[in-house]
């Protein structure tokens, strides 16, 4: 009988701690109001959740010499003063005390490249709920936000909310994506931050755009023509920018975007981007003719083109397609879903959100002007 006892007693001593291990796991989904994605937790200093060290951050955006959006990533850099940026760290940090000095560092970045993307175009959905709680911070200081958007952009970059339950409009995450590979490098905070790239195809109407409409109304229908006129830089990045997109279109009828990957299809200008002469072109070619099977073919490309990168040794160009892939299935599976909580995932493993967009118009939470709108319904873990 002592026996028996005495297991019974060991059953029972492990039953009581799985059931504390286990409330204690189904406490950590959602502790602060974060909800983690299944391979996510919070905490960005378990070594699953690691982000890439603070000196990897590239200077200037990661915008190379020669590109002409380099110039508004310096002016972008100018105009965010120095003690301003570190009371929005502390208000974030200290509301998120499990987040990271790097995944604070990576995520401010890629706030950076969303308002210097604002800045050039009418309308950028915003995919990440990690970058749009810092930006709801910034908004907190009104007076120095107002400047900091004047300085860089001559006018207010909105950030207004969308009704409940609204979504940006059909291919919308497509511009995006080829917008951001046009202008920055991939890094592995890439994915992890705005979440997968290339799942997405080009709609048909902004393909019939691109090829019935001129130039000048392109940029009036697609870019900030307020802030054009006001900075030559931004004029010549949205000129730049619609002669990428429109030479890719035509190698795209062609065929040369699929025979020759690594043109970029634009000789104007050399491609300093590891991967902008292949993923931009073959988003276009994709969506053009296979667009009912876009994200298996964008997946075919992108292994074909790793495969070119190993063959010729390129290793940059290889890191950079490789980031492309540092995600999981949950990634693909919620890109497209409602968003189900108005809190970001900090310390997860990728990010998405999929009811923002900086565009004309909109209310202001901070300040007020005539400039372009950003809005949003503040969704958090949910995918774009």
């Amino acid at each position: 009988m002592g026996r028996t006892a005495f297991i019974l007693v060991l059953i029972g001593a492990a039953l009581v701690v799985w059931f504390v291990i286990a409330r204690r796991n189904r406490e950590g989904q959602q502790r602060d109001g974060f909800i983690v994605t299944r391979s996510g937790r919070l905490g960005g200093g378990r070594a699953e959740e690691s982000w890439p060290d603070e000196a990897e951050l590239p200077g200037t955006l990661g915008i190379p010499l020669g590109h002409p959006a380099r110039a508004a990533a310096q002016r972008l850099e100018a105009a965010l003063d120095g003690e301003y940026v570190k009371r929005v760290k502390q208000r974030v940090m200290s509301a998120n005390p499990r987040m990271s000095e790097q995944e604070w560092s990576w995520v401010w970045q890629e706030l950076k490249r969303y308002f210097l993307m604002s800045a050039l175009c009418a309308k950028v959905p915003m995919y990440s709920a990690r970058a749009d709680a810092i930006w709801h911070e910034m908004l907190m200081f009104t007076r120095e936000y107002e400047q900091f958007c004047h300085q860089f952009c001559g006018d207010m970059i909105h950030h207004a909310p969308h009704g409940e339950g609204s979504r940006p409009a059909e291919g919308e995450r497509a511009w995006f994506d080829w917008l951001y590979g046009e202008l920055f490098p991939f890094t592995p905070a890439s994915v992890k931050v705005w979440g997968a790239f290339y799942r997405t195809a080009l709609p048909k109407h902004r393909l019939q755009e691109l090829e019935e409409s001129n130039r000048a109304e392109l940029l009036a229908s697609w870019f900030h023509s307020a802030r054009l006129e006001r900075y030559s830089d931004l004029r010549e990045t949205a000129d730049y920018l619609l002669g990428r997109m429109q030479s890719q279109m035509m190698a795209s009828h062609s065929g040369d975007t699929v025979r020759r990957p690594l043109t970029g299809g634009d000789d104007s200008f050399p491609v300093a981007l590891p991967v902008a002469g292949i993923l931009s072109g073959l988003l276009i070619y994709h969506s053009l003719y296979n667009n009912e099977q876009f994200e298996q073919q964008m997946d075919e490309s992108l292994d074909e083109a790793q495969q070119q990168a190993r063959d010729s040794d390129d290793t940059a160009l290889l890191a950079s397609l490789s980031s492309l892939q540092a995600t999981d299935d949950n990634v693909h599976q919620e890109r497209n879903s409602n968003c189900s909580t108005d809190s970001p995932t900090w310390g997860g493993s990728s990010d998405s959100h999929n009811s923002h967009d900086s565009g004309s118009g909109g209310g202001s939470d901070g300040g007020s002007s005539d400039g372009g709108g950003s809005s949003c319904s503040s969704c958090g873990s949910c995918s774009s």
